[in-house]
């Protein structure tokens, strides 16, 4: 029984790994806005708006992602904190399954913009470079095992549990 729950709690450390390997992308677009400055020229440019409205919303950018970035690595970091201390207190089976389920569908559509080229809305070619891209791959893969381990451990604990 002590070796499931082990693995049932373990996700929690696998939620604050998971956190820790979305950083770099966080904080290079935090860092760095002006790939979606050229992105949102390109589409603007398209659209046939005026020079001056380009250059107001592509200002207004410089300020708007890394403050945005800021605040959702906060926010981010106070919901997996959160997650982490239910899924170490009551060792559930439900957040690793719906960990799981998101991450499947993240892998999907991040396979589907690199083999299609474009990302879905159309602005052009993925732009993270190429060390974000192997470091996240990396990562979610060690996350992968490791929410398995959990989830697998937390179902044998429900039925130990369970059983008389």
């Amino acid at each position: 029984m002590a070796e499931a729950q082990w693995a049932a709690q373990s996700f929690a450390i696998v939620l604050v790994f998971s956190f820790l390997v979305g950083l770099p992308t966080a904080i290079w677009m935090a860092v760095d806005p002006s790939w979606i400055n050229d992105l949102l020229r390109q589409q603007y440019e398209a659209q046939g708006l005026p020079p001056a409205d380009i250059e107001m919303a592509t200002a207004l950018v410089g300020y708007i992602i890394p403050a945005s970035m800021i605040f959702g690595v906060l926010l981010w970091a106070a919901v997996v904190g959160v997650l982490a201390w239910v899924q170490w207190r009551k060792m559930t089976r439900v957040i690793p399954g719906i960990w799981l389920a998101y991450t499947a569908y993240s892998i999907l559509m991040g396979v589907a913009v690199r083999v299609s080229g474009y990302s879905p809305s159309n602005l052009g070619p993925p732009v993270l470079p190429l060390w974000i891209e192997v470091v996240s791959w990396a990562g979610v893969t060690v996350a992968v095992v490791g929410a398995v381990s959990s989830l697998r451990g937390a179902m044998m604990l429900h039925r130990l549990q369970r059983e008389p």
